[in-house]
């Protein structure tokens, strides 16, 4: 650092000869810091302005009555006294002061220590002693570090910060311009004097040069503009990292998307035979079901028409059973009172002789005939309409064995006469006769039955089952009776 000589300015050192750890940075004997000392004197800490006038400041010290050549906030003076290896030390830079330079031993980073703590800084930012009573000088209670800085224009006074480390307790005591402050209050004076001893591109410790060297452009640009520029522009540096850091974001994007696309139509290409084969399947599935559906859609069709002729027939049939069930309920009828009357000559027969019993018998028989015979008139009854002849013939039939019926009721009626084996035996062999013909007609009859279930068989199954289920519930309560 260039200066003119005559404007150089001396620092008074007291220092405490006999303490053997006075030498803890440097580790030279006294002697040597001496020599070091005058150098000092003649190399560092220079100032522009004259020093031969002085007046007294705040809290007694000495200032400057001019202002010339020093920035609002630079650094006037600085003294220390009990504070690492110094036991009292003053200096008065210039107001170029960039840089402390020194031999080994010499105290420069105990001065670059008082500067960084004097104005309210961590020592962190020092790259060293991590707690304040560290800086103590060894076997001292306490060290006091004060430092002058350069008033602003609207300031009327001079800034003077005075702390003091306390070993015990290991804690700071602040003063501003002679009264008592606190840490914070401090802190928001170096913030308004742009003031930033945790920026290495204003204040650089000997420890922490390695991690400047190593610092990016762009870090060394943000120190920079937190520096010299104003907050404005750390907004705006701030916002172009943040459009930067989105802009290389969407260009990784877009070349991710462009390869992923690449890769994309490459598969396709790769896959548009498979995509075509399996395309042509699909269309073949395809015609295979709606030829299926068609078939199935013929099949519901012809279903439906038969559906059709069979619910014709079935109405056709309804309509012609309740027609002869109509007309044969008065037969319906007659056969009940022949049951009626059967069951009562049976009772009369059952208390005769065995002859009787045999007549009981016989007539059981008939009776089951005409059951089958009744059946066979609701079965002819069906087709009067369309076999008038067939209905005359079983009416004759049908009258005949009502006339045997009529002969039996007379008989039954007649009271029996006395018994004669000779004309029992004739009545035995009339009886016979009469059992020869019934089974004669029986046979008839069940020929034309069996011709008639034929005929039956032949309409519709359902309404078969209805007229035997009703044949055999007339039956049976007949049979009750």
């Amino acid at each position: 650092m260039a200066s003119n000589p005559s404007s150089r300015r001396r620092r008074r050192v007291v220092e405490d000869e006999s303490d053997p750890d006075s030498d803890g940075l440097g580790g030279v004997g006294e002697s040597k810091r001496r020599r070091l000392e005058q150098q000092i004197d003649e190399a560092v800490l220079t100032a522009d302005s004259p020093t031969s006038t002085r007046t007294k400041g705040v809290n007694g010290v000495k200032t400057h009555p001019d202002d010339e050549g020093f920035q609002p906030g630079a650094i006037r003076r600085v003294k220390v006294k009990n504070f690492v290896t110094y036991e009292m030390a003053e200096f008065f830079p210039g107001p170029n002061l960039n840089m402390v330079i020194g031999p080994n031993g010499t105290g420069k980073s105990s001065l670059v220590c008082a500067i960084c703590l004097g104005l309210g800084f961590s020592p962190k930012h020092l790259g060293r002693a991590g707690n304040v009573k560290e800086f103590v000088k060894h076997g001292k209670a306490s060290a006091i570090i004060e430092i002058e800085l350069q008033r602003r224009p609207r300031d009327r006074d001079h800034h003077v910060i005075r702390v003091q480390i306390d070993r015990e307790r290991n804690s700071l005591k602040w003063w501003l311009n002679g009264a008592d402050t606190t840490h914070k209050t401090i802190q928001t004076l170096m913030r308004d004097l742009k003031i930033q001893v945790d920026n290495l591109c204003q204040f650089l410790p000997q420890d922490r040069v390695v991690e400047f060297a190593s610092a990016t452009p762009v870090d060394l640009l943000h120190e920079t503009l937190r520096a010299a520029a104003p907050l404005e522009m750390l907004d705006w540096q701030s916002s172009l990292q943040a459009l930067h850091k989105e802009h290389k974001e969407h260009l990784r994007g877009s070349e991710n998307s462009a390869e992923q696309l690449k890769s994309l139509e490459e598969r396709q290409a790769d896959m548009q035979n498979d995509v075509d084969r399996l395309r042509e399947q699909e269309e073949a599935r395809q015609r295979v079901k709606d030829l299926g559906d068609a078939r199935h859609v013929a099949d519901y069709l012809e279903a439906r028409s038969l559906y059709r002729d069979k619910r014709a027939e079935e109405k056709l049939a309804v309509k012609t059973l309740k027609k002869l069930e109509n007309e044969a309920a008065p037969s319906l009828q007659a056969v009940n009172r022949k049951q009626e009357y059967h069951e009562q000559l049976s009772a009369a027969v059952h208390v005769r002789k065995e002859a009787i019993r045999r007549a009981e018998a016989a007539g059981d028989t008939l009776l089951t005939a005409i059951e089958e015979a009744d059946e066979q008139v609701k079965a002819t009854e069906a087709r009067i309409t369309t076999t008038r002849k067939g209905y005359d013939t079983k009416r004759q039939e049908l009258g005949k064995i009502r006339s045997k019926i009529g002969a039996l009721e007379n008989q039954a009626k007649n009271k029996p006469p006395e018994f004669s084996p000779q004309e029992h035996n004739t009545q035995i062999r009339e009886k016979e006769h009469s059992l020869r013909e019934i089974e004669t007609d029986f046979r008839q009859l069940d020929a034309k039955i069996r011709d008639i279930k034929d005929q039956a068989s032949q309409l519709h199954p359902e309404e078969m089952a209805r007229r035997r289920q009703r044949v055999g519930m007339a039956t049976g309560k007949q049979r009750q009776v």
